[in-house]
């Protein structure tokens, strides 16, 4: 069943004046800016003596770009935009000796600054107040305001950012910061968690249970996907056994995953799936020295063992899984193991929740092996691409394999007489070697491709690309023909591929995965210029082409940062605000683009969201935004001409329940940076159930027909319509009005109202609960009450209306607010 909607029946105005009055609510702006131009050279030596190339990052949004920077011998962290401005600086004054750096300066594994996805806040680790004690604190992207997020520190305790340890990180929702720090008792390191409400940090809350033994220790956590757990590794009941367990991140009882281990036994590795429901972990749980396989519920449960038997199990030299990786497209792993030869790695694949191992890699020749740490999924997770000495010992070639195991479908993907690496220690093969999901749309198909790094005839560094099914590959560095580092990328939506090539010597480029002329994006350096490093937005599927890169190209004394690609972001909306289907049913909304530059926009699509919790099956096709009717091809890229309104229909069909998330919806165009994620403006909040449920589409109407509800004063008052529509099945709800994340100095109510005339039906309340049949339109009115200013924040300070079904939210709407 596909469930398209109309939203004709809930707001009479056109789609694109309703995304307007959403933009205009979470903007300010009304009126088309000009284009921000890429700039050249972004650091400036008055201000940045050195450019540290090593961990230089763009926003999700790319907008600005964070990097490290010595000024008089202390190195700091700054922001600057990308297209235009000078560089603030984002940390405090530094104490005498101070810097914003790793405990040990000499530790380049983990970067001493994290950025939130939503682009506001950065953390960062320094010795800021006192030399040679490293705390952590939070800073707004664009400078001005600095918060210690850690509490008060023990003599000799710190924040564990060594690569000896694990390191702090925002939740997905950035929301939350989790960090590893000694803050109780000094070399203890325990896990905590700081809740970030509109920028402002909260009070730390430990995680991990009480330590039961001395020595203990917190070694790595991951937060789920859906930013509601902390899995942690922990010594935690036994020094020096490590075991795994997991605890909400609010904080609360802490629950142990893994099963009783063996004497001497140890969780080694553990990953959380995308659903953020089940955790796959790698354990010698049941013999001493077996690494074996085993998933388990987030929330606790009898773990299920994913290998079969051993070749060799219990000996000095025995059987073996050393690594494994997780489709969450179709709840598969994939994982290495030596299983049915000793000393021979293998590919094998398992559902996540149990069943018997298929082998999926190719029969090996006497001394082959699948290289760890040189396997992914690709073709939408339907493959796996490997590398392997699979038909001459000690000759490395690209492989790829069907999930099913039907190893007669196996394909080399890199050209006869090439070889990835005849080295045989792992720690001698380059970082990268291939990346999977290049895509390329085409009359309205998608085509995956795979980049990878090579030799050819004895040229060392060659850059090929060949198709994910297999084909004949391309070569991509004819420009600059060999010696690519290892350091390429995807970028633009995947269907481009950037590398620098160090024959020219040091000069970057970018080439279309399938083939064609590479373009040389950085001038001409110096002698002896250089290109050292460069980066793009983060995220799959997320890519434009804004890119930084550090050089030496200015000056060939002094590395700089430079900058190039994207004009301003497009203004975006979607609508409605939430959809609620069951499993195998599509879900669709509408949603608008509006260029506001004075260029035109290129191949502007709506993506695929990061965290979507199921299979590829989404969709996008544009509209006529005057008749909502779909016009050219599904899954098409679309120009959008300065100024002009595009509005496309988009989708997404779930294969398995899951509870209400927010999903930050993509807007690229190929030559503009990213729309900023305003939740309630552009964003879609979507679940999936097994069972009938409401599906309520809401549309917030404010008096000034802008999306904004102003109240005359600190103790004014005003009121809002709602007009709703249950596309889904007959049940009861309850409409609560609230203001989300932020505390404002708002008292609301509501009521639902007679459609006619818009009287209340009964006297507002807090809440309202009423029952909706299928396909019936109740209305409602919102008041609000000030007790005090409300500055105008449209992006953050807004009502919102949920209706909840047994408590899951099953529709929702906001409007932005402020007093006069």
């Amino acid at each position: 069943m596909v469930t398209t909607i109309s939203l004709s029946a809930a707001h009479p105005q056109p789609l694109w004046l309703l995304a307007i009055a959403l933009f205009v609510s979470a903007s300010g702006l009304s009126h088309a800016q000009d284009s921000a131009l890429p700039a050249e050279k972004i650091t400036d030596p008055e201000i940045n003596e050195e450019v540290n190339p090593d961990f230089a990052q763009i926003t999700n949004d790319g907008r600005r770009a964070l990097f490290l920077s010595t000024q008089n011998g202390a190195q700091e962290l700054f922001s600057i935009a990308v297209s235009e401005g000078a560089a603030v600086r984002l940390n405090d004054n530094l104490v005498s000796g101070g810097n914003v750096a790793n405990i040990d300066p000499l530790d380049r594994s983990v970067p001493p600054f994290k950025i939130a996805n939503d682009s506001l806040r950065v953390a960062y680790v320094a010795d800021q107040e006192t030399d040679g004690v490293f705390e952590l604190f939070l800073s707004n992207i664009a400078g001005g305001f600095v918060q210690r997020l850690n509490e008060e520190l023990p003599i000799g305790g710190s924040i564990a950012t060594t690569s000896s340890r694990t390191d702090f990180r925002f939740s997905n929702d950035s929301g939350w910061v989790v960090y590893v720090a000694d803050q109780n008792e000094d070399d203890v390191f325990e896990l905590f968690s700081v809740p970030i409400n509109s920028g402002i940090a909260g009070t730390p809350i430990r995680l991990n249970s009480d330590f039961s033994n001395a020595g203990a220790d917190v070694v790595e956590f991951q937060i789920s996907f859906n930013s509601q757990q902390v899995v942690y590794l922990a010594d935690q009941n036994n020094d020096e056994t490590f075991e795994l367990f997991s605890v909400p991140i609010g904080g609360g009882p802490a629950v142990r995953l893994s099963g009783d281990l063996t004497t001497l036994g140890d969780v080694d590795a553990f990953k959380i799936n995308q659903l953020s429901d089940r955790v796959v972990y790698q354990a010698d749980q049941n013999v001493f020295g077996d690494d074996e396989l085993f998933s388990v519920s987030i929330t606790g449960g009898t773990p299920v063992q994913l290998n079969g038997e051993f070749a060799i199990s219990g000996a000095a030299n025995s059987s073996d899984v050393i690594e494994f990786i997780i489709s969450d497209n179709l709840n598969n792993v994939v994982f290495l193991a030596d299983a049915t030869t000793n000393d021979q790695f293998e590919l094998f694949s398992v559902p996540i929740l149990g069943g018997t191992p298929v082998r999926v890699s190719g029969n090996l020749v006497d001394g082959g092996d699948v290289r760890f740490g040189q396997f992914d999924f690709s073709n939408f997770e339907q493959n796996v691409v490997y590398v392997a000495d699979q038909n001459v010992d000690g000759v490395f070639e690209l492989f790829t394999a069907p999930l099913s195991g039907q190893t007669d479908e196996i394909q080399q993907l890199s050209p006869p007489n090439s070889n990835i690496s005849s080295d045989p220690f792992v720690a001698d093969l380059p970082d990268n070697i291939f990346t999977t999901g290049g895509l390329v749309i085409s009359d309205g198909s998608a085509s995956a491709y795979i980049v990878f790094l090579t030799d050819y005839t004895g040229t060392a560094g060659t850059l090929y690309s060949v198709p994910a099914i297999g084909g004949t590959p391309i070569r991509l560095d004819t420009v600059a023909p060999g010696d690519v580092r290892d350091n390429f990328q995807l970028d633009a939506d995947d269907s481009q591929v950037l590398f620098v090539s160090s024959s020219a010597p040091g000069k970057l480029f970018r080439a279309p995965v399938n083939g064609g002329d590479a373009l040389q994006l950085n001038n001409e350096a110096s002698t002896p210029g250089n290109v050292i490093s460069f980066a793009r937005r983060p995220g799959r599927h997320l890519e434009t082409t804004r890119v930084i890169y550090s050089a030496t190209q200015a000056n060939g004394n002094r590395t700089d940062l430079f900058s190039f690609g994207d004009l301003s972001a497009p203004a975006s909306a979607v609508l409605p605000g939430s959809r609620s289907v069951m499993v195998g049913e599509t879900a669709t909304a509408f949603a608008t683009m509006i260029n506001t530059t004075n260029e035109t926009l290129e191949n502007c699509r709506v993506g695929r969201p990061p965290l979507l919790p199921f299979n590829a099956n989404s969709f996008f096709q544009a509209t006529d935004p005057s008749t909502n009717e779909v016009v050219g091809f599904a899954n098409s890229p679309v120009d959008i001409a300065p100024g002009a309104v595009q509005t496309f229909l988009f989708g997404f069909i779930p294969n398995s329940a899951f509870e209400p998330i927010e999903l930050i919806i993509p807007f690229d165009c190929s030559n503009t940076a990213s729309a900023t994620s305003v939740p309630g403006v552009n964003t879609l909040l979507f679940s999936g159930s097994d069972t009938p449920v409401a599906d309520i589409i809401a549309l917030g109407a404010t008096p000034t027909a802008d999306g904004i509800l102003t109240l005359p004063g600190a103790a004014g008052a005003a009121a809002f319509a709602v007009a709703s529509v249950n596309v889904g099945s007959t049940t009861t709800v309850v409409a609560i009005p609230d203001t989300g994340d932020a505390t404002l100095p708002l008292s609301l109510f509501i009521c639902e109202t007679n459609p006619d005339d818009g009287q209340c039906l009964a006297t507002p309340s807090v809440t309202v609960e009423t029952s909706v049949a299928s396909g019936a339109t109740p209305t409602f009115s919102v008041f609000a009450n000030a007790s005090g200013d409300v500055f105008f924040d449209p992006a953050n300070t807004r009502i919102r209306v949920r209706f909840l079904e047994a408590g899951a939210v099953r529709g929702t709407t906001s409007v932005a607010v402020r007093t006069q």
